[in-house]
């Protein structure tokens, strides 16, 4: 391809994601929106079942049994949609953050998501919290692009294998492994970089953006890969 038409199908590219980051902004802010007006009387239906659960006149037995259930299920519901409304937060808060709490709640996303849901999640959290310093919502992001990577990379294999393992040492890290068929030698050098896809029908910056988005977050992302799968590693300065 001479360098003429690579530049032509760079502006392609670009004027596609233009277009597509344009609706995911209105998106994210109708999404963020919907998630706060639904969150709020999740809240109040979960108080009002406790008060009346802890009415003394209350002495039905299957009545408390099916408040007791409906309690949970808003309380669940509830749980889910406050993992969602990390994704939608302004990209310029930093804060201090458990770093096995952002995990759980993007694990917590991902397994909502229709197109993970035949690829079981094995989170490990580390036995005590971890705090670290920065924008949890671009971390959250880069992490859900890592999972959704390993996910095209496992395929259609029959036992799928990802997880996704929060660790502690000099640094705080996040592990996301799987068992797909690695990472061929002759790319691995230009995995991070803008536009480059081996995959049909995608832009190539899944990696790239978080690589970056980690990096804003004055960490950095590395990767080991072999013929039985590859993992990627998240790296942060504990606060």
């Amino acid at each position: 391809m001479s360098q003429e038409d690579a530049a032509a199908v760079a502006v392609v590219k670009l004027r596609s994601l233009v277009e597509q980051n344009a609706k995911l902004f209105f998106l994210g802010r109708i999404m963020g929106a919907l998630l706060h007006d639904l969150n709020n009387p999740l809240t109040s239906i979960s108080g009002n079942i406790e008060l009346l659960l802890l009415n003394p006149a209350l002495q039905d037995v299957k009545l408390q049994k099916r408040l007791d259930s409906v309690h949970a299920s808003a309380r669940k519901m509830a749980d889910k949609l406050r993992s969602m409304q990390l994704l939608t937060l302004s990209s310029k808060l930093e804060e201090r953050f458990d770093l096995n709490e952002l995990v759980r709640e993007v694990v917590t996303i991902a397994e909502i998501i229709p197109r993970y849901a035949k690829y079981p999640i094995k989170y490990s959290a580390y036995s005590e919290p971890i705090y670290c310093y920065g924008n949890s919502s671009k971390l959250g992001l880069a992490l859900i692009a890592l999972i959704d990577n390993a996910i095209d990379a496992i395929g259609d294999r029959h036992h799928p294998n990802l997880a996704v393992t929060v660790g502690k040492a000099e640094m705080a890290t996040v592990a996301v492994s799987d068992n797909g068929g690695g990472v061929e030698i002759s790319i691995k050098e230009k995995i991070f970089e803008p536009f480059f896809t081996t995959k049909e029908g995608r832009f190539g910056l899944g990696l790239y953006q978080s690589a970056r988005y980690v990096a804003e977050n004055r960490g950095s992302l590395s990767f080991e890969t072999c013929e039985s799968g590859s993992t990627f590693v998240i790296s942060l300065p504990i606060a």
